[in-house]
Order: C-alpha cells, then structure tokens, then sequence
C-alpha cells in the first residue's frame, strides 16, 4: 500500500491498471491501512487501526 490506496498489480506489465481507495474515512477511502489479505477467489481484505477501526471486505468481479 502506498498512498493510503491498494494498488493492482499483474505480473506480465510493468504498470498497475489501477488502485483502490484513496485518503479518508468514507467508505472506498482509506486512513493508516495495515496488512491486507486475500481468499481463494480473489477477494481482498483490509483493516484499519485509525478511523473507525475498520475490516473490510473488496470482492473481486474480474478486471475490466
């Protein structure tokens, strides 16, 4: 995580095709993000141990 966001990476380019999140408290937004995870089916998980104290969950539908 860089930038209060989560950015996607794939391995055969060299930019990411995009990030989730960006600075704040609001639902999307991020404040001091710690480790994240994922599941089996892509999905990613992230908690927060600043504002609101949160874990969340970002479910994968694919890159468009």
């Amino acid at each position: 995580m860089m930038n209060e966001r989560i950015w996607i990476l794939l391995r055969d380019i060299d930019q990411p095709p995009g990030a989730i999140g960006l600075v704040g408290g609001q639902a999307s937004q991020f404040t001091w993000p710690q480790p994240i995870d994922t599941d089996s089916q892509g999905n990613i998980y992230t908690t927060e141990i600043s504002i609101g104290r949160r874990i969340r969950k970002f479910v994968f539908d694919g890159l468009r």
